[in-house]
């Protein structure tokens, strides 16, 4: 059995979209609970929420990133995340038939786009052992354009 505790994750964060330098941190600290010695997989994902400048996201939650970690019995990991625009981007539904939305990308287009974000750390499972709320400011931004043939 193990067990996940997250570390600095107790308050909303800001990120500026095209802002590339721009990060935060996260640590995750992973427990081995059980009596053998094993691997656990911490995974991070990426979940939209309320964006200003796109049509609500059929997007349930993406993988955003992931450790593996080896524990002996009792033995405890920390693993650290970071968190970018990048890391929060998504696929544009484009300004086609979205005219209540800012848009400003065409359909494919990898953007990074203002709104609220979920950042959920996970050991497995469908449910997320912790979840921190990011907030992109800014106008969106087009990462990379979908390619025209």
């Amino acid at each position: 059995m193990v067990g996940a505790a997250g570390f600095g994750a107790s308050q909303a964060q800001t990120l500026v979209a095209g802002d590339a330098g721009a990060l935060r941190s996260y640590s995750v600290k992973v427990t081995n609970t059980g009596s053998r010695t094993g691997d656990q997989v911490v995974f991070m994902f990426a979940k939209p929420g309320n964006l200003t400048a796109q049509a609500p996201s059929p997007l349930i939650r993406r993988l955003a990133g992931f450790e593996r970690v080896h524990l002996a019995p009792g033995a405890s990991a920390v693993v650290d995340f970071s968190v970018t625009v990048e890391t929060l981007q998504m696929v544009s539904a484009g300004r086609e038939g979205n005219s209540d939305f800012s848009s400003l990308s065409s359909m494919g287009d990898v953007v990074s786009t203002p709104g609220t974000f979920t950042v959920e750390f996970s050991t497995g499972g469908a449910n997320a052992d912790i979840e921190q709320l990011v907030t992109v400011t800014g106008g969106e931004i087009v990462l990379a354009p979908f390619p025209k043939f």
